[in-house]
């Protein structure tokens, strides 16, 4: 009497097992008709009337033709031989079998009729979208939070007006009757759920675990602003979870940067030679910190500054220096183009000639502030030679260390060289008693004739030898005239011997002939005449 379809169950405590529909059953002692099937009832000692025939498959008579007959008769959907619906189990209760009592119904959910067990059978329309009853019989709340799964309804599970840890109550909006799953946009806190947003992260939830973000949590979040994760603590590379710059703005669980306000002592800028000590939000320079040299960082940056870290901060002053940092060598060592940490006042400062400070990397001997020229050291005008030991030959006139000319080391025309003595780098002076020979001198003693020199008054002849016929009268050789090397009517000529470059008269001991004389002595005279008046008479 069992339905080879999945069972429906009816529970029915304290009710008959079996509705008979008017039989009457005969007193054992009363006898059947001819031909009356009554076997399997007297079996149980019990005869049908006549009319009336043993049921198929259950010891009671039923009418001939009738409803438990085990055949399907005009009038019938079914016949199972009984007249009982089901049967009763200990546990499940009353158990439906393929047939009604009466043989008008299957008793399957779907054929339009209500049977035992259902609220309500609809039949083609169960389950339709406008219909009142679902696809088990059972009428149709359309209410999530009822307690009853309306598969037809979409629904998934139905745990009524409270959330399980495997289904969402009414509550949940698109995700309410269905099954809870982290991502389904619902956060279902008896599932240990902490948020939801909907299987992407956000900035306050984490979409895979529906797990509230949090920096140090070992997740890295970017739509929480995160680009890394390092734990609780700061890493070479990752600021910890309490990190806040000192503008206020929270920076954990970012990748730590020279110029995000926050100093992580792990982390060394790229392009730096030691971890951070200081840093300033937005990476600027200020008077106590490095920055990082406009996101391009390097050595010394978001480190304290120092003249010699390697770093240019203009914002910072040197202890004793006077204005910012211009320049600034690691190690604080001069270079050609900045001065070092030991620069006094001006440290750190671009070098330059005048800056009162000798680099001597830069080619410097001597600087003096101000940069002008002093006795010892060439100034800022110097060109190639400035701060430089002022020298004679050095090519440079320096005024104040007493040069009137510089034109190297050799003599020329204008200047005298640095063979000079006390008148090196002098403008060339005949008279300054040195034999300038670049200026065409060929002796020089003093600015007045000597004995063997003419003097500065000597003209073309001037600081030349005094030689007769260089037509200047040297009155310090004797000379009372000098009209050239030839004799003259009023002058003898350079041949006169100790006569020459004096007045032409007879008696000198010279016969001048352009002074028309014949004769000095009677020896000049051929016999017989005799000299008179160096004329031979």
């Amino acid at each position: 009497m069992h339905r080879s379809e999945s069972k429906r169950v009816v529970r029915i405590w304290s009710v008959v097992l079996a509705v008979v529909v008017a039989v009457v059953v005969g007193s054992l002692g009363s006898s059947c008709v001819f031909d009356t099937n009554t076997n399997f009832c007297e079996q149980f000692g019990i005869r049908c009337k006549e009319g009336q025939q043993c049921a198929a498959d259950q010891p009671i008579c039923v009418d001939i033709g009738g409803c438990g007959n085990g055949i399907v008769d005009p009038g019938e959907v079914c016949d199972d031989g009984n007249i009982v619906d089901g049967e009763m189990d200990a546990t499940e209760g009353l158990v439906l079998d393929d047939c009604s009592h009466d043989c008008a119904s299957t008793q399957e959910c779907g054929n339009a009729i209500k049977d035992p067990g259902e609220e309500c059978d609809d039949g083609k329309r169960n389950g339709s979208s406008d219909g009142t009853c679902d696809l088990d019989c059972h009428l149709v709340s359309r209410i999530c939070g009822n307690g009853t799964t309306d598969m037809d309804q979409g629904e998934e599970c139905d745990p009524g007006t409270m959330d399980t840890a495997i289904c969402n109550a009414n509550m949940a909006g698109a995700a309410s009757c269905k099954v809870r799953r982290c991502g389904d946009g619902y956060t279902n806190t008896v599932a240990m759920e902490q948020c939801d947003s909907g299987g992407a992260d956000s900035a306050q939830c984490i979409g895979a675990t529906c797990k509230l973000s949090v920096c140090g949590d070992s997740y890295v979040n970017m739509a929480a602003g995160e680009s890394c994760e390092s734990g609780t603590n700061d890493t070479a590379g990752c600021n910890g979870t309490n990190a806040t710059a000192t503008n206020g703005t929270r920076v954990g669980c970012h990748v730590a940067t020279c110029g995000d306000g926050y100093v992580n002592m792990q982390f060394t800028p790229p392009g730096g030679n030691a971890v951070e000590q200081c840093d300033n939000p937005g990476g600027g320079n200020t008077a106590v910190c490095n920055g990082n040299n406009g996101s391009m960082n390097g050595i010394g940056s978001c480190r304290t500054p120092s003249c010699g870290d390697g770093y240019v901060n203009p914002q910072f002053t040197p202890p004793g220096d006077s204005t910012g940092e211009q320049c600034d060598n690691l190690g604080g060592s001069d270079t050609v183009a900045c001065n070092g940490s030991g620069a006094g006042s001006t440290k750190c400062h671009t070098s330059a000639c005048g800056d009162g400070y000798m680099n001597g990397v830069a080619g410097e001997t001597c600087d003096v502030s101000g940069g002008l020229d002093t006795m010892a050291c060439n100034g800022a005008g110097a060109g190639a030679v400035k701060c430089n030991a002022a020298t004679c030959g050095d090519n440079y006139t320096n005024t104040a260390a007493g040069e009137t000319c510089d034109k190297g080391t050799a003599d020329t025309s204008m200047c005298n060289g640095t063979g000079a003595g006390m008148l090196k780098c002098k403008i060339v002076v005949c008279g300054d008693n040195y034999t300038n020979a670049a200026a065409g001198e060929d002796c020089d003693r003093g600015p007045t004739d000597s004995l063997t020199c003419n003097g500065a008054g000597a003209g073309a002849a001037k600081c030349k030898v005094a030689t007769c016929g260089d037509n200047y009268v040297n009155m310090a050789v004797g000379e009372t005239c000098d009209l050239g090397a030839a004799d003259t009517a009023t002058c003898n000529g350079g041949s006169a011997g100790m006569a020459r470059c004096k007045a032409a008269r007879c008696g000198d001991g010279y016969i001048n002939p352009a002074a028309m004389e014949q004769c000095e002595s009677n020896s000049d005279c051929t016999s017989p005449a005799r000299c008179m008046g160096c004329t031979c008479i």
